[in-house]
């Protein structure tokens, strides 16, 4: 069965950490059957959350928002991701995260800002 992309990234939304099936199923308007049938057809590898997943799940408060203010501090972002991949994540690595996202057109920044270029989440594994 082919996927519409909403579903697939309602899907991926829901392998973050503290997003529920209902969270997603509202924020990308799918059913909680479809989403269960989607989740079980792309399977545990394709929805598990690549780094530049949970970099993008805190910067865009968990796919509510395109665009905002850059944090100051990256340790948020980096302790949050320290939390689920349990590998000593770093400012200096969310950083890394953030210029590849650039690099790809994923996300522009600037001094202060960032903004969504793709709509994430991806409706691909990685970026």
């Amino acid at each position: 069965m082919t996927l519409s992309p909403e579903l697939m990234r309602a899907a991926r939304l829901s392998g973050l950490p503290g997003v529920t099936l209902e969270t997603a199923c509202e924020r990308f308007g799918v059913t909680k059957g479809a989403l269960q049938g989607a989740r079980k057809q792309l399977g545990e590898v394709w929805l598990r959350p690549s780094r530049e997943d949970l970099v993008l799940a805190i910067l865009t408060d968990y796919a509510t928002s395109t665009d905002g203010l850059l944090p100051d501090n990256l340790t948020t972002i980096a302790s949050y991701v320290d939390f689920v991949e349990k590998d000593g994540c770093t400012p200096a690595e969310v950083r890394g995260v953030l210029e590849r996202l650039v690099a790809q057109n994923i996300i522009e920044m600037s001094d202060e800002r960032w903004q969504l270029v793709e709509s994430w989440p991806f409706v691909s594994p990685a970026a």
